[in-house]
């Protein structure tokens, strides 16, 4: 089972002023601007992220109404996965993680009273670990393109189109632990900026835009962090 840990991730302002909440640098407040850019040049330029992506393809086997069996044995429940992807033929599982450095780092800045640099710190790992998950997705749709096989877009657990119940039978068909990362009780992931998700392989597979998505989404309504299509 693949791990991948030669990854190179360089955060700009505009991705993680989205994770922040803030929707356009020139209405921000100057001051938090301030730190924020701070904040990224110590991300960027520190060890506070430990990048890292384990992954396997898995074969389909069969698909009922709202369910994927795969090669391995393992059935995926409570999906859409047949309505979105008919076509599909594999299923990549990823997790990814950006490690614990920098949510340590966060916390250490609340107990030291910096709450504000704190906060932004956290927000920059949330814009640090999209964008390992993008890279993920890309290195997966690289790697099957040899085939001729195309990749749809990533669903996650917790989204609309896979259930969060599925969490671990992901992350137990991965070499998570090799990378650090492990499941709560609860099923939260450790460290904390870490994910799993799936990517359908096949010969015709869907994509939709994060604006799309979103858009489909319950809390579209009121989520700070919502991505909206740009007009023109």
């Amino acid at each position: 089972m693949p791990v991948i840990r030669d990854i190179t991730i360089t955060l700009d302002l505009k991705p993680v002023l989205h994770h922040q909440g803030m929707a356009d640098k020139d209405t921000s407040n100057p001051h938090i601007l301030k730190v924020l850019e701070s904040v990224i040049k110590e991300v960027n330029e520190s060890g506070l992220l430990e990048p890292a992506i384990a992954y396997e393809i898995y074969r389909v086997k069969d698909m009922g109404h709202n369910s994927v069996s795969l090669s391995n044995g393992v059935e995926i429940n409570k999906t859409q996965i047949p309505l979105i992807l008919p076509a599909i033929k594999k299923l990549a599982v990823i997790v990814c993680t950006i490690g614990p450095g920098l949510e340590e780092k966060a916390s250490e800045l609340f107990r030291d009273n910096k709450p504000l640099k704190g906060l932004l710190l956290d927000g920059t790992g949330n814009a640090a670990l999209d964008t390992l998950a993008e890279e993920a997705c890309h290195f997966i749709s690289q790697e099957v393109s040899k085939s001729g096989y195309q990749t749809s877009s990533p669903l996650s657990p917790g989204m609309p189109g896979l259930a969060m119940s599925e969490q671990q039978k992901l992350v137990e068909m991965v070499p998570a632990d090799e990378i650090g990362v492990g499941l709560t009780s609860l099923q939260e992931m450790t460290p904390r900026k870490s994910l799993s998700m799936v990517v359908g392989i096949g010969p015709e597979m869907a994509t939709w835009t994060k604006a799309e998505f979103c858009a489909r989404c319950s809390l579209n309504k009121t989520c700070r962090y919502k991505v909206q299509e740009r007009p023109g």
